[in-house]
This record gives C-alpha cells, sequence and structure tokens, in this order.
C-alpha cells in the first residue's frame, strides 16, 4: 500500500514507498487466520504488525502459543492490515520527520545524503528514537 500521508507527486513519495515496504520486510509480522497477532520479537517484547510494540496490558485475554515457531498471543488484541499499515506509515513518517530533524541539526543537507544514509538514519529512529 502507497504512503497515504504524501502526495504522489512529492519526491519523498517514492522514498517513503521504498523504505515503509523495507520496514514490512524486516520488522516483519505473524499473520494468522488474516489477522495480525501479537507475537515476541528478537528483543522479547510484544509486538503487532510491523513492529508496532504492545504492552502486556493491551494483550487482552488469551495465553501463550507457538505458532509457525513464533510465540504469539493467542485470544486477544488482533490488528488488522489496515490497522497494522496505519501504524506502520504514523511510524515511518515520525521516524522520517526525527531523521530529517537529526541530520539538519548537526550540519547535513538532508536532500544531499545519499537514500542508503536516509534508510539507516531513520531505521534508527524508527527502532530506538531520537
Amino acid at each position: 500500500m502507497p504512503p497515504e500521508f504524501i502526495e504522489k507527486t512529492s519526491p519523498s513519495y517514492n522514498w517513503m514507498k521504498k523504505y515503509t515496504g523495507y520496514l514490512k520486510d524486516v520488522e516483519g509480522s505473524v499473520i494468522k487466520d488474516g489477522e495480525h497477532v501479537p507475537y515476541l520479537d528478537a528483543a522479547g517484547k510484544w509486538t503487532i504488525g510491523y513492529g508496532t510494540r504492545i504492552s502486556k496490558a493491551e494483550l487482552g485475554q488469551g495465553s501463550e502459543k507457538t505458532y509457525k515457531g513464533k510465540t504469539i498471543w493467542s485470544g486477544g488484541k488482533i490488528f488488522s492490515e489496515s490497522e497494522a499499515e496505519s501504524a506502520l506509515q504514523s511510524k515511518a513518517l515520525s521516524s522520517l520527520n526525527q531523521a530529517e530533524r537529526y541530520a539538519k541539526d548537526r550540519g547535513f543537507d538532508w536532500v544531499k545524503i545519499s537514500d542508503r544514509q536516509k534508510h539507516g538514519l531513520t531505521d534508527f529512529m524508527y527502532n530506538i528514537g531520537p
């Protein structure tokens, strides 16, 4: 799904489309019966849909189960693809804004740095924050 928060004519549109595609690949998700279910990520944190963290209190009624080699929370909170996309796009835009601000505050011209550097810095902001 294209990034809906950026005009298609904007130069940032294609970059953000690639970035959110990249995030989907690296953040992953666990989909069961067509819905995103909470799972324990590599850091041992509950996650639902493309790196969106969820607290234990938000999991709802259910229990831990193993599904396709992952520990999932079954019977509680789920995300539709639309909800997972919306959370991804919101967090991706926020991380992009934080990365741009970080670069500019340190004297870098955001427009002139390579896409690889932009992706790296933006990914860092997505996962760690400013």
